[in-house]
């Protein structure tokens, strides 16, 4: 996808299978415009969705990493309810087979999106994980409505389930 100023898209949207539901966040070209770019490249996604383990109220995907990989931007290790983040795995970090377009001993990209406040990028078997909030929700009640959907990939499971995250 080529983006230029005048027709770069303001939103992506991102939803679950088996739930008729997704949710409409902003894009942050504001703070980090060469991350917004890079991701945006990779869209359309759709992959296994994951519930965190260790940043508490997260469900995310994991993709190919985009070539060329941007710089560093905006990286916060607290993201807020409703935020989509954009966080480059380390070398090191142990990943499930079959991740489409990543082969054995290649870094993953994990598209996060987080659900519910209390969220820490610091924890985990692997030190902190720095990422970069790519868009944010708008609607409390499209965040809250997409929460419950979240808390039913914790409660029931992920299997077979896929997340979604799309221009728009």
């Amino acid at each position: 996808m080529t983006i230029t100023g005048s027709d770069r898209p303001t939103h992506v949207r991102i939803g679950l299978s088996g739930v008729d539901l997704s949710i409409r966040l902003r894009l942050r070209w504001d703070s980090a415009p060469a991350t917004c770019k890079a991701v945006l490249d990779l869209l359309p996604v759709r992959h296994q969705v994951w519930h965190a383990k260790y940043a508490n109220n997260e469900i995310y995907t994991l993709c190919k990493m985009p070539d060329p990989v941007p710089a560093a931007e905006s990286l916060s290790v607290y993201p807020s309810r409703g935020d989509l983040v954009y966080l480059p795995l380390p070398q090191g970090v142990p990943l499930p087979p079959g991740i489409p377009g990543v082969a054995d001993g290649e870094l993953a990209l994990d598209l996060a999106y987080f659900y519910e406040s209390g969220n820490s990028l610091l924890s985990g078997p692997h030190g902190p994980i720095p990422g970069t909030i790519i868009a944010t929700a708008e609607s409390l009640d499209d965040i809250d409505a997409m929460a419950a959907a979240c808390r039913d990939v914790w409660f029931k499971g992920a299997a077979g389930r896929q997340m979604w995250i799309e221009a728009g």
